[in-house]
């Protein structure tokens, strides 16, 4: 740090660089327990994401508000009412939003500003029950800063209703496309014989029988022949949301 200050003083570094220099170093030790990347969202343009699986409720909620703060966002994963109310009942009140279906949580500082959102991001499922997966993936789009279209409910076993949708989003033109299935995992590879747009592909773990559980989707991902496709782990619809968010906005930087 010592280093990085001289460098700005002798009028080596701008004030510019030498910020994105010490958000490296902007790391939160919360009690021993957790080591905070407080600069993440200044770093990487995307907030730290605490995993509220296997810990206790006060501790995640805990980690929430010490990040906030220094930083303006927070989201949690796998969050449940009961995270909401705690935050809620923080003296600092954050403005929380709890997605249910989703199970996240968006907490922002009071008076923080939301990106304007750029670029656009088309969210396809394969069946409805593939929907809490999308609706994971559209929350964070949208708070990443791009716009984000769902079409939930239009698999490949009746190709009818695929083609509706493709000429929708043909005409709004997204930057990228999140392609969300079980079972056979055949929607993303069918969607990319068809656009020229990029695909993630996000197996979930609707599917059953051999090759459950999100295997045999993420088999055929994986496998397709038809080329634009890249895909995320089963049922990990926050990293396709990163994913597609960071090249919708990267495409609409002009």
């Amino acid at each position: 740090m010592r280093d990085i200050l001289r460098a700005v003083s002798e009028g080596v570094l701008t004030p510019d660089e030498a910020e994105k220099r010490l958000n490296l170093f902007a790391v939160i030790e919360l009690e021993g327990l957790a080591n905070l990347d407080a600069g993440r969202n200044a770093r990487l343009g995307r907030p730290e994401i605490i995993r509220c699986n296997g810990k206790p409720v006060s501790l995640a909620v805990e980690m929430a508000t010490s990040l906030l703060e220094s930083e303006d966002l927070v989201i949690l994963s796998g969050a449940t009412a009961e995270h909401a109310l705690l935050l809620r009942s923080n003296p600092r009140a954050p403005s929380v939003v709890f997605e249910e279906t989703a199970r996240l949580i968006v907490a922002r500082k009071p008076g923080s500003v939301e990106k304007t959102r750029v670029g656009r991001v088309s969210i396809v499922t394969a069946g409805t029950s593939d929907v809490p997966i999308a609706l994971q993936a559209k929350v964070i789009v949208e708070t990443l800063g791009a716009h984000a279209d769902l079409y939930p409910d239009v698999g490949i076993s009746g190709l009818h209703r695929l083609f509706p949708v493709v000429k929708q989003i043909l005409e709004s033109d997204p930057d990228v496309i999140i392609a969300i299935a079980g079972q056979e995992g055949g929607l993303a590879p069918v969607l990319a014989g068809l656009v020229d747009t990029p695909i993630v592909g996000l197996p979930t773990s609707t599917g059953s029988g051999f090759g459950g559980e999100g295997l045999g989707a993420l088999t055929t991902m994986l496998q397709a022949c038809s080329m634009g496709i890249a895909v995320v782990n089963i049922d990990n619809g926050i990293a396709a949301g990163v994913v597609a968010s960071s090249i919708a906005r990267r495409s609409s930087r002009d």
